[in-house]
């Protein structure tokens, strides 16, 4: 069975408690929030390369953020939802 590396780590137990806590910390939250601003400077101060563009800066940005956010669920398990089927549903075209 391959599992996602998501499901892999949400096996151990001891990962969860642990990264539910630094996620939790305030600490984390700061350094976080500094490393964003601290890249988005970066990413902004470095020089135009051939082919660099605002659009360019704009997806390597985007690509932070949505790193952090797959780093702060990584902890979450989310049940799908159950679909109810409507035994009363009328399927038939009109």
């Amino acid at each position: 069975m391959n599992l996602t590396p998501k499901a892999r780590f949400q096996q151990s137990e001891n990962s969860l408690s642990a990264h539910k806590r630094m996620i939790e910390s305030k600490e984390f939250e700061r350094a976080a929030d500094f490393a964003m601003l601290e890249y988005q400077r970066a990413v902004m101060q470095s020089p135009a390369g051939p082919g660099d563009s605002p659009g360019a800066n704009y997806f390597r940005l985007l690509g932070a953020q949505e790193f952090l956010q797959q780093l702060r669920n990584l902890a979450d398990q989310h049940q799908p939802v159950p679909r109810i089927m409507d035994p009363n549903l009328n399927h038939a075209a009109q």
